[in-house]
């Protein structure tokens, strides 16, 4: 199985509550290009799975443009504090070969080693619309997992680029 791992893309910063945030005209374009990247590299994702707040859900619409034959879930399991158990849980509960997941930080980097096993010695940091690609055998458990990629927002862009 393999989990992506998308950051929603930037923001609006001032006169919103956080959770109603939504993505500037800037993060829908980082947002763009993170997808067109993952759908340069597979074909198809059969669930995206992301947070309530608006700027991820609006980040996971871009995902379903994308991966129209994808369902696209909210859950409270991505929502930063949450216990990244819950969330392997959850995702056990689909049994699923590709999966995304659209949150937030400093929760998704923080599943990722959660997910590789890592302790807190290991510091990994998702830029807005980074991406990341884990692979899992079946069922998902916390520390056997393998970090394939991580990609920044810049690092993106520059591979979009490339013909």
């Amino acid at each position: 199985m393999r989990i992506y791992i998308l950051r929603h893309g930037d923001a609006q910063a001032a006169g919103y509550n956080d959770a109603d945030r939504p993505l500037s005209d800037v993060g829908c374009d980082q947002a763009r290009s993170a997808v067109n990247l993952l759908h340069k590299l597979v074909s198809n994702v059969d669930i995206i799975l992301s947070s309530p707040l608006l700027r991820a859900k609006q980040t996971a619409d871009i995902a379903l443009v994308s991966f129209s034959s994808s369902k696209l879930l909210i859950t409270q399991h991505l929502v930063v504090g949450s216990d990244p158990e819950q969330l392997v849980k959850y995702i056990n509960s689909f049994s699923r070969e590709n999966i995304l997941l659209v949150g937030h930080e400093p929760h998704l980097s923080s599943f990722i080693v959660s997910l590789i096993g890592g302790t807190g010695s290991i510091h990994l940091e998702m830029s807005k619309a980074g991406l990341a690609c884990v692979e899992t055998p079946l069922p998902i458990k916390l520390g056997n997992c393998t970090l394939r990629w991580l990609l920044s927002s810049n690092e993106i862009n520059k591979l979009v680029s490339l013909k």
